[in-house]
């Protein structure tokens, strides 16, 4: 669907630029939603028009596996959701929306332009061409924007778990993801438009007042679809793997340490440590009575060993 040209143009241009989009999802939204190339010359023939008649059916094929995974992968992703939704949890809560977003991808980016690759010719009218681009934008944006609200949320969880206890914030953050999605994709509808060329035939394609206006556009497309979310999800998960880390070396070192230090007692070793005391004979002021036998990790883990201690004791 992307391609656009200052010169005369033919039908045959039209497929010759549905050759080179991308099979990839997100780098298909990138370039064939919010930009097609205007600075271009069609010419009556296609160049490269051999090369797109042995690959058309690769890629029909490909883009319509590519689209039936899509559509029922996230459909039952959703019909899950929904048959938990008792348990109202924040993963379930971004995951249907997550799917939501994906699923949106494969009917208003994928299908259109398995449509176009069938009439070549756009035949829904300037409103419907605005208002796909539109909604094309806006699911890119919100399927990236999602999956960054998921990542501040499992930071939060992970490095701030005393503030993770409300449901509010996660909801906030995805309205803020589809509002960010809708602000952004506003753009789509000014610049697209039905034009007709000059062979009769009309497409929905980018118009510019200059040819050069799409390197600006692309350069901040692809600042806040790819680098900024980029940027944020990196070092959220940079955090995450740096805590859990640390925290699994203070774990092998703590259980190290209890395997030196918390020796279960035998009963005689149990009745000679308790029979120790202060000089005055006050067993509660005993340090042994005070340490247990865990040492620096009283305050944790001594409650642990006194309790082995006594249940070999009774024994």
């Amino acid at each position: 669907m992307a391609g656009g040209g200052n010169g005369s143009a033919s039908g045959g241009s039209a497929e010759e630029l549905g050759s080179l989009s991308s099979l990839n999802v997100s780098l298909e939204n990138a370039t064939d939603i919010l930009f097609n190339s205007t600075n271009g010359t069609a010419t009556d023939e296609p160049k490269g028009g051999t090369i797109y008649s042995t690959h058309q059916t690769e890629q029909l094929v490909t883009l319509w596996v590519l689209f039936a995974f899509i559509v029922v992968g996230n459909s039952l992703v959703l019909l899950v959701m929904w048959m938990e939704r008792h348990k109202k949890t924040r993963m379930n809560f971004f995951i249907t929306n997550l799917a939501i977003a994906d699923l949106g991808a494969g009917l208003f980016n994928v299908l259109p332009d398995l449509v176009h690759r069938f009439t070549v010719e756009w035949i829904a009218g300037d409103f419907m061409c605005k208002l796909i681009k539109y909604i094309q934008g806006g699911v890119l944006y919100g399927s990236t924007y999602v999956l960054v609200a998921l990542s501040v949320d499992r930071y939060d969880a992970i490095i701030h778990p005393m503030r993770f206890a409300h449901d509010r914030k996660s909801k906030a953050m995805i309205c803020v993801a589809w509002g960010l999605a809708a602000l952004f994709s506003i753009p789509s509808p000014v610049i697209f438009a039905q034009t007709k060329l000059d062979n009769g035939e009309w497409q929905c394609w980018a118009t510019w007042p200059e040819d050069w206006y799409w390197i600006p556009y692309m350069t901040i497309v692809t600042t806040l679809v790819f680098f900024i979310p980029l940027v944020i999800i990196s070092t959220c998960y940079i955090f995450i793997v740096v805590k859990i880390w640390r925290r699994s070396k203070e774990l092998v070192q703590e259980r190290k340490f209890i395997g030196e230090k918390c020796i279960p007692m035998t009963p005689r070793t149990f009745t000679q440590s308790n029979n120790k005391g202060s000089p005055d004979g006050n067993d509660d002021d005993s340090p042994v009575k005070k340490r247990g036998c865990v040492g620096s990790l009283r305050a944790r883990f001594s409650p642990k060993c006194q309790q082995l201690n006594y249940e070999i004791q009774m024994e």
